[in-house]
């Protein structure tokens, strides 16, 4: 383990702001191995990579410090453009002590900086961290009983082992992607698996649900819509894209849903255009739920931006600055050192949100009758054309899920979300080949969830014990 001068331990006990630089993780995927690293695969590096919390640096982020030091003192005014060299001068070290080299750590996806998040088994003998381990042998008995169990909610029946293990391997093949078919067209799958998927992204609250004490919105529209869109092949872009909804019956209906007769807040439709739609976050109750009476509805683009793009920027990921960010148009402090570095990303994120009315008002001359919830208007607030994301000037909420589908971003979640649906975790640093390909794959899938699937099944990940 490297030993960082006490000089630099000194300085690094001093909160510089030079210490946590919201262009930290922009720099490090412009490194020589940048392409390569799996932390720069449809994302960004999370601050977690150097930081033990901002400005606080782990044992890694004390050597990229040290390198970056080491040139011109502690001058960081050309910080994101040598970032990347002070990566690279880290790359043979083992800051955190744990067997395998900075380098092969950020190739695997590990933190060089946690000795508790490396994979400690040993590397291939070629040193490729992408070609971790000898196959073992694919088990297609395993694969069946592993498609059966996850996708139809239950193992399958004896007789059914006994019928596929005599069947040969090319029939076994088919057999294995008939049952796939058969199991995405399950209720279980439709009413129940699709539905534990979407639970974080709709954040259900039964209280204030449709049927609650406090109706507020129906997010029972938000359930169907999600599971149709991963149904059959239809379009995955359309979780953020839909100008449309689905009834109870399952069919899609456009236009404005009217209130159901008698809803006493006038919730439980959806009030929106459909040229003002964005799919999963233009939901009256998306809206109603994250905007409340948020002037500048950061929570709602937050929960956007982790959803549907990965990024959670609580927790320092996803941060790409925009230039003169934050201005704090709302007053409420977010220029202060402490708040800034995530603010420089999330308030452009998020005022293409603004025109959307989260929680309304009192409709006149009621004490009872709520309007305007989950609805839009332009003169809401001034800021809602002044937009950014990933690098892309947004002026408005259409543009901002256009923009977010065609990004490695939004790919990767979508491949994210269908693997932790067949594994119930992360990818593992040896299956990172096959995670990659799966989400690479989407466009040629005709971005088909049930077309991934099937892709996904053949995988060695899926089909070795």
């Amino acid at each position: 383990m490297r030993v960082v001068p006490l000089a630099l331990a000194l300085t690094l006990l001093t909160p510089l702001a030079a210490l946590a630089r919201p262009t930290g993780p922009r720099g490090v995927c412009q490194s020589d191995a940048g392409a390569d690293l799996a932390v720069c695969q449809g994302t960004l590096p999370s601050c977690a990579l150097c930081h033990q919390g901002p400005p606080d640096l782990n044992l890694y982020g004390a050597r990229v410090f040290e390198a970056l030091a080491q040139d011109d003192g502690y001058d960081f005014d050309n910080f994101e453009a040598r970032v990347g060299d002070a990566v690279a001068a880290a790359n043979a070290d083992d800051s955190d002590g744990d067997g395998l080299s900075n380098l092969e750590e950020l190739l695997l996806g590990t933190l060089p900086g946690d000795v508790n998040s490396a994979f400690t088994a040993p590397l291939a003998p070629s040193g490729d961290a992408n070609a971790f381990y000898a196959v073992a042998g694919r088990d297609p008995r395993f694969a069946f009983r592993r498609v059966h169990t996850i996708f139809c909610g239950q193992p399958p029946e004896f007789d059914a082992i006994t019928a596929f293990a005599a069947l040969d391997e090319a029939e076994q093949g088919l057999a294995l992607h008939d049952t796939l078919d058969g199991c995405l067209q399950s209720t279980f799958w439709q009413d129940f698996a699709l539905h534990r998927l979407a639970d974080a992204r709709i954040r259900p609250l039964e209280s204030i649900g449709f049927d609650g004490l406090i109706p507020l919105a129906d997010y029972h529209w938000d359930y169907r819509l999600f599971s149709h869109i991963f149904s059959d092949d239809h379009d995955l872009r359309d979780l953020l894209l839909a100008d449309y909804h689905v009834d109870e019956s399952g069919d899609v209906v456009t236009g404005i849903v009217p209130f159901p007769s008698g809803a006493p807040l006038e919730t439980g439709g959806q009030p929106l255009p459909p040229e003002r739609r964005a799919g999963m976050i233009t939901s009256q109750w998306f809206l109603m739920n994250h905007t409340m009476f948020s002037a500048l509805p950061r929570t709602t683009a937050a929960q956007a931006y982790r959803a549907y793009l990965g990024m959670d920027i609580a927790k320092g990921e996803g941060i790409h600055p925009v230039d003169n960010e934050p201005r704090d148009v709302d007053g409420k402090g977010v220029t202060e050192a402490a708040c800034a570095v995530c603010h420089s990303t999330l308030d452009p994120l998020s005022y293409a949100f603004s025109p959307y009315n989260g929680i309304g008002r009192l409709r006149p001359g009621s004490v009872s009758r709520i309007e305007l919830t989950g609805t839009f208007d332009a003169a809401r607030v001034p800021w809602g054309t002044e937009g950014q994301l990933l690098g892309t000037d947004i002026p408005d909420l259409r543009t901002w899920a256009e923009h977010a589908v065609t990004t490695d971003a939004f790919r990767r979640n979508l491949g994210s979300m269908l693997w932790r649906l067949a594994f119930a975790r992360p990818p593992a640093p040896d299956e990172r080949t096959e995670f990659d390909a799966l989400w690479r794959g989407l466009p040629d899938d005709g971005f088909s969830a049930n077309r991934a699937l099937h892709r996904l099944i053949d995988t060695n990940a899926f089909q070795v014990p």
